[in-house]
């Protein structure tokens, strides 16, 4: 179920959604930050992004329970215009899309919208939780798994929220992905750690790369 809010009031619009396999994010504008929480807890934030920027892909499969789940999105706007183009899938199938022009009438937060999913996994329940966290990104970075991109993240400066991504889901079992940052005009950036249930597994403190046009960092990861 989506809830919006009307006042204090929240109306239903829909019943919950199944999921089994898959529940993705995909931002392709985000005007000041948004913020993700799942049954409580905070699955997912992003700061700033650019429509000039690449699209940020997040899978937030990992952070549900079977049964009944509970995620609330939230965009905030501070001082200027506020803007979001977003949409939210499950196993595919879109759940809800966001598309709010740049608008000088919104501030503080300009959504607020509670969802229900009811989590079904067809396939057993991963035993590992493999998160990837970007702290700092010049200019673009990824993840891949069989050649298939799982995350990716377009421009991060060091002042803004850290980038968290599950990639618990995205694994699907494959122990092996490939970390990928590129960089095309001034030096290449890369601060992040990827984690395995809580364990740091590998660092990245790269900065002022000068190769340009190409990954700087392409590194393949066993976890």
């Amino acid at each position: 179920m989506v809830t919006r809010s009307h006042g204090e009031e929240k109306v239903p619009v829909a019943d919950p959604v199944r999921v089994a396999q898959h529940l993705e994010l995909t931002l392709a504008h985000v005007d000041d930050s948004v913020r993700v929480t799942v049954n409580g807890t905070e699955a997912f934030t992003h700061g700033l992004l650019r429509v000039t920027q690449p699209k940020v892909a997040v899978g937030l499969t990992g952070k549900l329970v079977p049964g009944r789940n509970t995620l609330v999105f939230t965009a905030t706007n501070g001082p200027g215009v506020a803007g979001l183009t977003a949409t939210l899938t499950a196993d595919g199938r879109v759940v809800r899309e966001w598309r709010l022009p740049d608008d000088g009438g919104k501030h503080g937060v300009f959504v607020d919208e509670t969802f229900e999913f009811d989590y079904q996994p067809s396939t057993p329940a991963p035993t590992k939780v493999v998160v990837l966290t970007c702290t700092e990104v010049d200019d673009a970075a990824s993840v891949r798994v069989n050649d298939a991109v799982v995350f990716s993240t377009g421009l991060l400066r060091g002042n803004q929220p850290k980038v968290v991504a599950d990639l618990t889901a995205k694994l699907a079992g494959e122990d092996t992905l490939v970390v990928v940052a590129e960089n095309k005009l001034g030096p290449g950036n890369f601060v992040a750690q990827l984690t395995v249930d809580g364990a740091v597994v590998k660092k990245w403190d790269v900065r002022g790369s000068q190769i340009k046009n190409a990954p700087f960092v392409n590194e393949v990861v066993t976890v």
